[in-house]
């Protein structure tokens, strides 16, 4: 059994951490589960998308990685905007850009829309990994957080 109560010498400041805090995080890990489903899906998808779009690989390319354009810039940001704004709006905000942006790329017929779909979700995976440490900052011991 792990043993939750921290290297303290006064065990009453040590809790076990309820079940509200377990279901945040529980809440939190399921985005960052479907957005990282979100990232790696154009790769089982390859041969689809080409045909679908009348594209080759390197068309293919560009389009997967307009989720990491959004991505890569918004990391910095994110930390900032998780901080000012907290994890309970940034994480329903974030998960509503993925869906928009899963929506807009699934029911896409032209490859620009596809690719503005694709910088959706990786705008709203950004700030994915970043909420879910910062719940575990604030909802859990230090000890507890790696």
């Amino acid at each position: 059994m792990v043993n939750f109560i921290s290297s303290h010498t006064d065990t009453s400041e040590a809790t076990i951490p309820s079940l509200k805090s377990w279901m945040i995080w529980i809440c939190a890990s399921l985005f960052y589960f479907y957005e990282m489903i979100l990232r790696a899906s154009p790769s089982v998808m390859t041969d689809d998308l080409m045909r679908d779009f009348g594209v080759d690989s390197t068309a293919l390319g560009v389009l997967s990685s307009f989720y990491y354009y959004a991505y890569v810039i918004l990391q910095v940001p994110c930390g900032i905007i998780v901080d000012r704004f907290g994890t309970r709006r940034v994480v329903t905000f974030s998960t509503l850009l993925c869906v928009i942006g899963s929506l807009c790329f699934a029911y896409s017929d032209s490859l620009p829309l596809a690719q503005l779909g694709r910088f959706l979700i990786g705008a709203g995976s950004a700030c994915a990994f970043i909420s879910c440490l910062k719940i575990s900052a604030d909802w859990f011991l230090p000890a507890q957080l790696p």
